[in-house]
């Protein structure tokens, strides 16, 4: 889990301390070292996001063998907003590393942000929608559920969208803000099924 960004640690440090040695201008020094900064901080964020991942797996395999039993759609969401996270935080690093004010960067982004926030308020409700649906365990990865005129087994659950592989075999996804406001039966779910068969038979049957 540690080895690759370990690896490029040793190699970043060596080849700066090579650099050192070739006495460069300072006029070069000087930006090969906020490029330097920025690939250590890109390597920490970048081992960051594998040591929790590897944790958030571990909790997962041994939640499997006790009764208390995590669902995989969360394990699946820490990581997105962990990777997230953590990339957000190397990004802002990064520039401050080069020397962009990052406080008036950010504020720019706010005051633009709310032009976006009205044109992205249908992926605001599916983000929701699939918190909703994983935080309720209204859908699990596996389960056969039938949606409106979509049946199929449920393949994959994500912020933005659920996806249902139909008895077709072709994937069909569905936006979560109308899988929430949607009729969904949880075929998998269903403790018993009552079936009904007619069975025709010829009057010249035998009772036995």
């Amino acid at each position: 889990l540690f080895k690759p960004p370990f690896v490029v640690a040793i190699f970043l440090v060596a080849s700066f301390i090579a650099l050192h040695r070739l006495h460069l201008p300072a006029k070069w020094m000087q930006p090969i070292g906020s490029a330097y900064e920025v690939l250590y901080a890109l390597n920490i964020v970048w081992f960051l996001i594998d040591l929790i991942n590897g944790i958030l797996d571990k909790i997962y395999n041994r939640s499997q063998k006790t009764n208390k039993k995590i669902d995989i759609n969360v394990i699946k969401t820490a990581k997105k907003v962990n990777s997230a996270l953590f990339l957000f935080i190397g990004v802002t690093w990064s520039l401050n590393a080069l020397g962009i004010d990052v406080k008036a960067l950010l504020a720019t982004l706010g005051i633009g942000g709310v032009a976006v926030a009205f044109a992205a308020q249908e992926s605001v409700k599916n983000i929701i929608g699939g918190i909703t649906i994983i935080v309720d365990s209204t859908l699990r990865i596996g389960d056969l559920v039938k949606v409106g005129d979509v049946e199929g087994t449920v393949d994959d659950i994500g912020l933005r969208s659920t996806k249902i592989r139909a008895y077709s075999g072709r994937l069909i996804i569905i936006p979560n803000s109308k899988l929430v406001d949607s009729n969904v039966e949880n075929i998998t779910s269903e403790p018993t099924r009552s079936v009904v068969c007619k069975l025709g038979l010829t009057y010249s049957t035998t009772p036995e």
